[in-house]
């Protein structure tokens, strides 16, 4: 038995003198290794002070600089909120950079008697064949943000070249047929400076944008319901340059707008001397509840214009590759007076939007003519979201899925949100002895909302056009499919 016991005890001492040496050994192993380190370390520093001749308190001022960086962070914050946001640590100066690419795929189709219809005012032309088309609807980039809280600035151009038409001796009047600008490929939008602080009872905004007009005009290309906007929008001015003052009261329930602008091109040169024009709008959210999944929106638009030059309405389907349908041709023109009522219901996913327009044109020597048009339509989310309001601008914002398209953590799969909508437009440019033609339609839409910047959308568009004297009218079926991308 004791003979047993000395064996046993002279293996586990044998063992833990084994473990020992091993132990040391691998502390000699690491200590080297690190010793190594220090020597690599250390010549590198060597190499760098040659390098870049910096004396011993100079590296430990740098040193000692990056340190207190590290600790306090950097001076400016990157984020994403919908695109790519930058802002000092104190939030007085933040600035966006962003953009959108719609690319769209047309299949036109018109009647014998459509595509043989010939415009009343210029009826040595017809408006022809509809041909299916594709075309990079709009590709734009901008800058845009606040310096010291109170100024604010944005420039954004459009590389796509087709947004509408640049007429040499006409100023058309809203959403005639794209054509290409001769010489550029690069469309001015917005470029513009305001200042909230300057006066004590409204923001001043000086530059190129759009006029203070129609709820449609105002939402964003990134957050129309429908491809396109309605027919009647061939009455609003859009982009021009000019002063205007803005402001909003009772918690942004209430807003308003007045500006003076000048007609401008795409490229933001002047159309004419003396074409002065006088816009204004105003909104009011009689119900404003749920953080706007319950809403009443109602406003009012009016501007007074006078047109250095011939005027001109025209209009197509709503597909932008589609030709124009109406055409008053050019109207010898003293004074242009707009006039637009507005209304928008939300109910949580369902949506109800429309509004009613009117243009006069007092001609020189002439009667004065009249021009009316409108629009309805209803959306509903079949996957429950809503579309949301922006109170601040009186019109309507991004649209945010309850779950982005996608596999999501634990393996759950999200499949954005789902619209469905549909509008009826109609625009009628007949007056006396003017006969612009008159055209009704119906749009049926689908979007699918993968995430908030991206969007597929679908559209089917019915348009009726009346026959005007001995052209007869008829149908046009058209299909639009739209890949969106904003940031």
């Amino acid at each position: 038995m004791r003979t047993r016991c000395v064996a046993a005890a002279a293996i586990v001492a044998a063992a833990f003198a084994t473990g020992a040496a091993a132990q040391q050994d691998s502390t000699v192993d690491w200590r080297q290794r690190a010793e190594s380190l220090e020597k690599r370390m250390e010549q590198l520093e060597r190499n760098q002070r040659e390098l870049l001749g910096a004396t011993e308190e100079q590296i430990q001022k740098a040193t000692e600089r990056l340190a207190k960086q590290k600790e306090q962070g950097s001076d400016i914050l990157v984020s994403w909120r919908d695109s790519l946001q930058f802002a000092t640590r104190d939030g007085s100066m933040k600035m966006t950079i962003g953009g959108r690419m719609d690319i769209d795929h047309y299949w036109l189709y018109a009647s014998p008697d459509v595509r043989k219809y010939k415009y009343p005012m210029n009826s040595s032309s017809s408006i022809g064949a509809q041909d299916d088309a594709t075309e990079v609807r709009r590709l734009r980039f901008h800058m845009a943000g606040t310096v010291k809280d109170s100024t604010f600035f944005k420039v954004e151009v459009d590389f796509s070249g087709n947004d509408k038409a640049v007429q040499s001796d006409v100023k058309a009047g809203g959403s005639g047929t794209a054509t290409p600008l001769k010489g550029s490929t690069v469309i001015l939008k917005d470029a513009y400076i305001g200042m909230k602080d300057l006066l004590p009872f409204a923001t001043v905004q000086i530059g190129h944008y759009k006029e203070p007009f129609s709820l449609e005009e105002l939402t964003s290309d990134n957050f129309i319901t429908f491809m396109e906007r309605g027919l009647p929008n061939a009455f609003a001015p859009g982009y021009n340059t000019g002063l205007m003052l803005s402001n909003t009261h009772f918690d942004d329930r209430m807003t308003w707008a007045v500006g003076v602008f000048q007609d401008t091109d795409d490229r933001g040169y002047l159309v004419a001397n003396n074409a002065w024009s006088f816009t204004g709008r105003a909104t009011g959210l009689p119900i404003y509840e749920n953080n706007g999944a319950q809403l009443l929106h109602v406003g009012a638009s009016a501007s007074h214009r006078s047109p250095a030059a011939d005027y001109r309405y025209r209009a197509r389907p709503e597909m932008h590759m589609a030709k124009d349908f109406l055409d008053t041709g050019a109207l010898a023109t003293g004074n242009v007076d707009l006039m637009n009522g507005e209304a928008a219901m939300v109910m949580g996913p369902l949506s109800v939007q429309g509004e009613v327009m009117r243009a006069q044109v007092s001609r020189n020597k002439a009667s004065t003519l009249a021009f009316n048009g409108g629009y309805v339509y209803a959306s509903y989310f079949l996957t429950g979201e809503q579309r949301n309001y922006r109170k601040t601008a009186g019109c309507f914002d991004r649209v945010k899925p309850a779950s982005n398209f996608g596999v999501h953590k634990g393996g759950e799969r999200g499949w954005g949100a789902w619209e469905v909508g549909a509008r009826y437009s109609w625009l009628d440019l007949n007056d006396g002895a003017v006969q612009g033609g008159s055209m009704a339609d119906w749009t049926f839409g689908l979007n699918w909302y993968l995430n908030p910047n991206i969007r597929i959308q679908t559209n089917y568009v019915l348009a009726d056009l009346n026959g005007t004297g001995s052209s007869k009218g008829g149908p046009a079926n058209m299909v639009g499919l739209r890949l969106h991308v904003d940031f």
